[in-house]
């Protein structure tokens, strides 16, 4: 739906599996000499505390880079959007409620970032800040469709000044009595994709509700997001003496890895945004996890290894640097928070002349978990200056980020709303495995990158799945990417 959702990375169970086989070492080495605030990184043993009434709330280092992106009036959309189709009777007086319910449980939605003495700081505002509104097209019978897109792109494109807000705005078109499009628009500086889905569960759970003659009643969030931030910056001088020097040392002198740029006979489409859905064969998948379970990793890790050598042939390199993106709610308290907590988790990948797939897979696995053993809470690119990599991969066990997941009624029939808006990346890429089998979606921008070459590159990813999934001992020096 909006472009945060693309990416994001339930790996819940990986993180879990880690840090069960890691239990015994940090039991050895416990905890003498961390400050009294400080709560190690992957503990979920000792709950994240509240914060004390009336404390500044700081921005996260992925606000901060957001809050300097907005002041550099940096190309796309700011705002990260849900936007649903809506077959049925919907009670459209009750939308703007039930929208308004959600704000109230939710801080992050009632942000606002303000300054003092130059520094940018979270200001939570009483009330339900959101901009809700109502337009009703079901005269243009004919062209209602590409009218209520063309507007609801026009919607999320629109900048908001985050010191004003609201940061979190709605509005519902009527294409008929029984059939409407909702689009809610959410900057990118108070959500991520996870929490779009929260957000929409929530939002449906309360609609039901109100609906059905009952008052609103849901479980309160465990944790706010401004309880996130400040512990965040209170624990960081302990984080970065305990984990700041590996990243220094795995990242020193990394490539900046760029993706190729289209040649100039090419012709390209104007900006914009476009995907590609590639589904894969429902016997690969099954490849895909008996290889997974010999090499006890996960089917994300093999994915992760296949898109690593397509990558490294396109780009030209043996030495990479990767953004695995993560859904960064590893602790139970962050599963119902609604904030920016997403983020790519970087690996660097080396790859040797007489590697075979299964001990590329094998090195992957292990960065991996050195990389989450060091989670870096979206710090290393203030830690480590010009770390950059166009490159990003996600794995996906559900349409959790769209929130349609969570949406069940007998009355009406959900579904996403497809709109075009300019994405601030290039090209990324997300591995989808749920209910309608495994498939790989590629996401892009047409003013970067034509069909005919996504294409391309879908093909390969296809390809080298199927290759290695049913010969992983295969030498990767024998295997090329096929001509276009």
């Amino acid at each position: 739906m909006g472009h945060s959702c693309l990416g994001q990375t339930w790996y819940w169970t990986v993180r879990q599996k880690l840090w069960n086989e890691h239990s015994e070492e940090r039991a050895v080495q416990g905890k003498a000499g961390t400050p009294e605030y400080y709560v190690d990184s992957l503990s979920v043993d000792v709950p994240i505390p509240r914060r004390e009434n009336g404390c500044r709330v700081p921005l996260t280092p992925l606000q901060l880079r957001c809050w300097n992106r907005s002041k550099e009036q940096i190309e796309g959309s700011r705002m990260t959007f849900i936007a649903t189709r809506v077959m049925g009777r919907l009670q459209a007086s009750l939308v703007s409620d039930c929208l308004e319910e959600v704000v109230l449980r939710h801080e992050a939605l009632r942000t606002i970032i303000v300054t003092r003495n130059g520094d940018p700081y979270q200001h939570i505002t009483e009330g339900t800040p959101i901009r809700f509104s109502q337009i009703d097209v079901s005269n243009f019978s004919a062209d209602a469709e590409d009218k209520v897109r063309k507007m609801g792109e026009e919607f999320v494109s629109e900048r908001v000044d985050p010191a004003v807000g609201p940061l979190i705005v709605s509005r519902l078109y009527k294409l008929s009595n029984e059939d409407h499009v909702l689009v809610i628009a959410i900057d990118h500086i108070v959500t991520d994709g996870v929490s779009n889905g929260i957000l929409v569960g929530e939002f449906w759970a309360l609609y039901r509700q109100v609906a059905g003659g009952q008052a609103f009643s849901l479980p309160s969030p465990t944790l706010q997001f401004a309880d996130y931030a400040v512990w965040q910056e209170r624990i960081f001088e302990s984080w970065l003496s305990k984990d700041g020097a590996y990243w220094k040392r795995r990242m020193n002198d990394a490539p900046r890895v760029r993706l190729p740029i289209e040649k100039q006979d090419v012709y390209l489409a104007g900006p914009g945004s476009a995907q590609l859905y590639i589904p894969i064969d429902a016997s690969v998948r099954l490849q895909l996890r008996e290889l997974a379970r010999r090499q006890r990793t996960l089917a994300a890790m093999v994915v992760l290894s296949i898109y690593v050598v397509v990558m490294a042939r396109w780009c030209e390199l043996t030495d990479l640097v990767v953004g695995f993106t993560s859904d960064g709610r590893y602790r139970p308290e962050l599963q119902s928070m609604i904030g920016p907590v997403a983020g790519p988790l970087y690996l660097r990948v080396q790859i040797a002349e007489d590697d075979t797939f299964v001990a590329l897979l094998g090195r992957i696995n292990r960065e991996f978990g050195s990389a989450y053993e060091h989670y870096d809470f979206n710090r290393l690119p203030d830690i480590v200056p010009g770390l950059m990599t166009e490159l990003h991969c996600g794995w996906l066990h559900s349409y959790r980020a769209q929130g349609l997941a969570h949406v069940t009624s007998e009355d009406l029939v959900i579904t996403p709303f497809a709109l075009n808006v300019t994405w601030p990346i290039k090209f990324g890429v997300g591995f989808f495995d749920g209910p309608g089998g495994l498939a790989v979606q590629i996401a892009y921008r047409t003013d970067c990158y034509s069909a005919n070459t996504i294409s391309w590159i879908g093909s390969n990813l296809r390809m080298f799945l199927a290759l290695f999934t049913s010969y992983p001992s295969t030498r990767l020096s024998l295997v090329h990417l096929h001509a276009r």
